[in-house]
């Protein structure tokens, strides 16, 4: 049977190269990946001594039901009694290329959020679909060998 805590522990050190007493950033939206991401890191948290976050992003562009995410994803930070950040864009909903706005403006928060508080390292959490959509996206937009492998463990950027 597939230890998932295990295999999760060992991504982290072989792929990311996370040691003890390192400071991360959970990035959490409220859905499947990113939960299991949050509660992944909080049980790698006192077996590794990390020191961690949860940021929620709210886009602005979903009104009530961005307001539920953000305090669904408050109300687990308590529980699990790490530091919570909330992030709020204010895109609109007739904004061009609207994707690719909240995207940037998703990073852009993660970055300040990162830099404001410290944190060395910011985690996302992906499904295989994430993966899947991110290829051919990047092969439809032309980004040529590079946009090949997906969605990278690590970026240079710590995130």
């Amino acid at each position: 049977m597939l230890d998932v805590y295990s295999l999760f522990l060992d991504t982290l050190a072989a792929q990311c190269g996370i040691k003890g007493g390192e400071s991360i950033l959970i990035c959490c939206s409220g859905g499947l990946d990113s939960m299991v991401l949050t509660y992944l890191m909080a049980r790698a948290s006192s077996e590794l001594g990390l020191r961690l976050g949860i940021l929620h992003v709210d886009h602005g562009i979903r009104g009530d039901a961005s307001r539920r995410d953000a305090m669904f994803v408050k109300d687990v930070s308590m529980r699990l009694s790490i530091p919570f950040f909330l992030e709020v864009l204010n895109l609109g909903n007739n904004v061009p290329n609207l994707e690719e706005h909240a995207r940037l403006g998703r990073y852009r928060a993660i970055t300040r959020c990162m830099r404001d508080n410290k944190f060395r390292y910011a985690a996302t959490g992906h499904t295989m679909d994430d993966q899947a959509e991110t290829l051919i996206f990047r092969l439809v937009r032309g980004s040529g060998l590079r946009g090949m492998d997906g969605i990278h463990f690590k970026r240079e950027d710590g995130i």
